[in-house]
């Protein structure tokens, strides 16, 4: 399988700077990028963090939530990540979800990323992650990642590897040509 091209945009729903869960989004985002390099699919990667947004979620018009919306709309592949908060996911990431489009993520492939400490969060976040992703127009939304906050690095890293054999031994509909196929057919 050969040919097209994909962006994957990486959002981190962390208010912190440099956090755990930024650092695991990038993780996922940098590691999908070989596995479709090597079936012939070229990617361009970006990361939309919370953190660095800060109040600018606040204010759809303010230029660098204006580039989050686009970047985030435009892309093949979209991972998510909240740190679990009070059993939820971030206030701030809420707060950039509820400016997308309706349609900002449909076609794209979500890959649901959730960090927890106590183990009784542990797949909460990802459950109501999973409820506004389906607003937003989720076409396919990927198993979920739920990884303790001191297991991150082993966690992603055997989550890229599962998710790299999916993506590489799938049948004809495979994932990844799927991937870098079905939005552009949409365009």
């Amino acid at each position: 399988m050969t040919g097209g091209s994909v962006a994957i945009c990486g959002v981190s729903g962390s208010p912190r700077l440099g956090s755990t869960t930024s650092r695991a989004v990038d993780a996922v985002i940098t590691a999908l990028k070989p596995t479709l390099v090597a079936l012939g699919i070229q990617c361009a990667t970006s990361m939309v963090d919370c953190a660095v947004l800060g109040q600018a979620v606040l204010d759809p018009s303010d230029p660098a939530m204006t580039w989050a919306i686009e970047t985030i709309s435009v892309s093949d592949c979209v991972v998510i990540g909240s740190p679990t908060y009070r059993g939820s996911y971030t206030g701030i990431l809420k707060c950039l979800l509820d400016e997308l489009p309706r349609s900002a993520l449909e076609n794209a492939m979500v890959l649901p990323l959730a960090v927890y400490q106590a183990d009784h969060h542990r797949d909460v976040v990802l459950g109501s992650l999973h409820t506004t992703l389906g607003e937003l127009g989720a076409a396919l939304v990927l198993p979920a990642l739920a990884i303790r906050q001191d297991d991150v690095d082993d966690a992603t890293a055997a989550y890229v590897a599962q998710l790299s054999r999916r993506l590489t031994t799938s049948p004809s509909g495979s994932l990844a040509l799927r991937l870098s196929k079905e939005r552009h057919n949409n365009d």
